[in-house]
């Protein structure tokens, strides 16, 4: 005889009873009581200077609406941290919890995520101390550029050129086809305008591999591209945390950079 659904559900209440402490999931998710409890004072103090409708998840808003938001909702979390001297690691909590409010990306995501973390461990300490002080102040806003139209994240098969020209002492950037085109690098619609980009050292005609290079792609002034560098929006992606990343691609026809 079948059961019904009402009986199948009591059923599985009784086998697997809810009897979990909300507080002991928490430890679970975060990993340990210490963990939990970080987030609950962090998520306490951003919550306190939010609105109702800042807190909201709002996909019927426009984009532009929505990146509005969300970024002033980046500034705040970028207010706190200096406010409060939180550390690095309370930093990106506090960024990853502005996130979890909203349900949204924020538009610093990858100039936190990628292009920093890129700085640190790729670049030179006497790079890094020209540099923390424009990467600090968000003077640079930094986005992570890798993945190309063609090839995804195969690092093997990208195309983009860093031709080294030794009487300039610099490097000529280069997306020789369609396939090369940086596609998908996140931030960089709207809100970057400075990139770590992979691309195939070539000296004197040796091919050394891929290697990180620091591109700037927009005046600091205007946040107008540079020449040399073509940029595009990939499209909308709809109902998507991610819609407020403005993803971008674009294309470099021998830009030329010290680095």
């Amino acid at each position: 005889m079948l059961s019904s659904a009402s009986d199948v559900l009591a059923g599985e209440r009784r086998h697997s009873p809810a009897t979990l402490a909300v507080e002991l999931a928490e430890v679970f998710t975060h990993g340990s009581q210490a963990r939990r409890l970080t987030y609950v004072r962090l998520r306490g103090l951003l919550e306190a200077h939010l609105s109702f409708e800042e807190a909201q998840t709002l996909f019927s808003e426009s984009i532009d609406n929505q990146r509005v938001r969300v970024l002033r909702l980046a500034s705040l979390v970028e207010t706190l941290i200096i406010k409060h001297h939180l550390d690095t690691a309370d930093a990106d909590t506090l960024r990853v919890i502005s996130q979890d409010v909203t349900g949204y990306a924020t538009p610093t995501l990858l100039h936190h995520a990628m292009f920093t973390k890129n700085i640190a461990s790729i670049f030179t300490p006497e790079q890094q101390a020209a540099w923390g002080t424009s990467i600090d102040s968000f003077q640079w806003l930094g986005c992570y550029a890798q993945t190309e139209l063609g090839h995804g994240s195969n690092l093997r098969s990208l195309e983009t050129t860093a031709t080294f020209v030794p009487e300039l002492d610099m490097f000529e950037l280069h997306s020789p086809t369609l396939t090369s085109i940086k596609y998908w690098p996140g931030a960089l619609a709207s809100t970057a305008n400075i990139a770590v980009v992979y691309a195939r050292l070539l000296i004197r005609g040796k091919d050394f591999g891929v290697h990180s290079f620091l591109v700037q792609l927009r005046e600091f002034a205007t946040h107008k591209p540079l020449p040399g560098i073509t940029i595009g929006h990939i499209g909308c992606m709809k109902h998507s945390i991610f819609t407020s990343q403005s993803t971008h691609h674009f294309q470099l026809l021998d830009a030329r950079i010290m680095y």
